[in-house]
């Protein structure tokens, strides 16, 4: 006997089998998720220090070192880099990729907190550092080309 045959003289098979596709679907629908912007996780942070009239070579003696330090006790650091520049320390913090993006709101916390402690220990003229890891939040951006009294294909052609 064939499958078509068999829920024709059988409704209740045939019924059983639509409710759980309706079932199936409906459940499967409400369970996907939908995000519109979702977020990227990027396990990098940067410290930035401003020591305005400073020489390079004074930045990296007086203010990143000391930051350099503190972070460096970070069980979590796969490594970072320093570029000093006159008037301002940019420290690159780069996390270990076995942490999951839910850990970073402690690891970022807990490098506020080592950054706050060595801030203590600045010189008088230096900024306080400003600690960026928003790096998550990415968004697309649309470009249009325009050009009066172009046609669309001369554009195409630009």
């Amino acid at each position: 006997m064939n499958l078509a045959r068999y829920s024709i003289n059988t409704q209740i098979f045939t019924w059983i089998i639509i409710l759980i596709a309706l079932l199936g679907g409906t459940w499967g629908f409400l369970s996907v998720g939908r995000l519109e912007d979702p977020a990227f996780t990027i396990k990098q942070a940067v410290v930035v220090t401003g020591y305005p009239g400073a020489s390079a070579e004074q930045v990296a003696r007086e203010v990143s070192e000391p930051l350099e330090t503190a972070i460096q006790q970070m069980e979590e650091l796969d490594y970072l880099e320093t570029i000093n520049t006159p008037g301002q320390s940019l420290i690159n913090v780069v996390t270990k990729m076995n942490y999951r993006g839910a850990d970073l709101d402690r690891i970022w916390r807990d490098l506020r907190n080592r950054v706050a402690d060595a801030a203590a220990h600045l010189p008088d003229g230096a900024q306080a550092p400003f600690v960026n890891d928003g790096f998550g939040d990415v968004f697309g951006i649309y470009y249009a080309v325009t050009a009066p009294g172009l046609s669309d294909t001369e554009l195409h052609g630009l």
